[in-house]
């Protein structure tokens, strides 16, 4: 089936017509036949992107072995790799159940086994966005999801989920790079479920919660050079009500957590990121509180001091999505906001 949003008819021929939706599709016959027009399938089974996509983009993903291999984590279409650069992809969802396909969170690479990939998915897409608990889709009974590991670059899945209940909600997974190559360590969000972690390369998990508060709303985890763990809960909502988001700190390897107070007003954390030349400095992307008048407490907050203080660096109505710094030169910046537009800054922050 398809479900158009919008639909545009030609002024000079009524036999050309165009509906944007579900899929985005074109007639030039008066619609006795319809075309797809996102992508041109390619004869090696991959496509070409048109640029027409309608959907979210979690992540870029980067295989350290190959710099011509790249992914795509995404809602309503699962995962897409590339093996050229970007000029053409395949579908990565051999092996993922099928209630799991909707959406892929996150991945993450081992640095040290080519072909070795995590990956965080779920039936329940676009969070942590409000409209998702109008849905009805992360009711118990509904809501699918887990982790999936690839041992052959993405090419094919496989469940990797012992001791993570069926109903959990993955959107992000954190491998430590420092722990043993045989028995990696990995730690997970489940959205509603709390965090979970493995130290055996994911065969097995344990819930990891000790320390949080009610809102188990787990949505990122930072890992910093030194391991300290760094938790988004994101803002949520129960019978109506908001429900605060908040930040968690860990310095035992999930064993214990503990709040890290953020200015306030502050309830709607979303993504942080530090700077590699000084991991004390860390950038804290936020959307506003939500009100329907004089949107308040959102944008970006730099701490210089682990989270003991915050400076807000960027309007605080934006809904800043996500961070990210130059690996090279630290003091750029660039933001990406709910508005439709990138933000970059080459002095840390202080202007845009």
């Amino acid at each position: 089936g398809w479900s158009p949003w919008s639909v545009g008819v030609s002024p000079s021929n009524q036999d050309v017509c165009y509906g944007a939706g579900t899929r985005n599709l074109g007639t030039v016959d008066g619609g006795v036949q319809w075309q797809q027009i996102v992508s041109d399938n390619l004869p090696d089974g991959s496509s070409a992107t048109r640029g027409t996509e309608g959907t979210t983009t979690y992540g870029m993903h980067f295989d350290p072995f190959d710099d011509q291999h790249l992914f795509i984590s995404y809602t309503d279409l699962g995962a897409y790799h590339s093996f050229n650069g970007g000029k053409s992809w395949f579908h990565s969802i051999k092996g993922i159940p099928r209630e799991w396909i909707n959406t892929c969170y996150w991945m993450e690479f081992d640095p040290k086994v080519e072909g070795l990939l995590w990956g965080a998915w779920s039936n329940v897409h676009d969070l942590p966005r409000a409209k998702m608990y109008r849905s009805g889709n992360l009711v118990n009974g509904r809501k699918k999801g887990g982790v999936a590991v690839s041992h052959d670059s993405g090419r094919t899945w496989e469940k990797s989920t012992s001791g993570i209940p069926d109903e959990t909600v993955c959107t992000h997974i954190v491998l430590d790079k420092n722990s043993p190559a045989d028995s990696r360590t990995l730690y997970v969000c489940g959205y509603g479920s709390g965090v979970f972690k493995s130290t055996d390369g994911g065969n097995s998990w344990s819930s990891a919660d000790n320390g949080l508060g009610a809102n188990r709303n787990a949505w990122r985890i930072t890992l910093l050079p030194s391991g300290t763990l760094y938790l988004i809960m994101a803002r949520g909502y129960e019978d109506g009500q908001i429900v605060d988001g908040a930040l968690f700190r860990s310095d035992d390897g999930a064993s214990n957590w503990s709040p890290v107070a953020l200015p306030q007003g502050v309830n709607a954390p979303n993504d942080l990121v530090f700077d590699p030349s000084n991991p004390r400095r860390m950038y804290l992307s936020c959307w506003p509180s939500e009100r329907q008048k004089n949107e308040r407490h959102g944008g970006l907050l730099r701490t210089e001091d682990s989270g003991e203080s915050w400076e807000r660096v960027f309007d605080d109505a934006a809904y800043v999505y996500g961070a990210a710094v130059h690996p090279d030169k630290p003091s750029t910046v660039f933001i990406a906001t709910f508005e439709s537009a990138v933000f970059r800054s080459d002095d840390r922050g202080t202007s845009w």
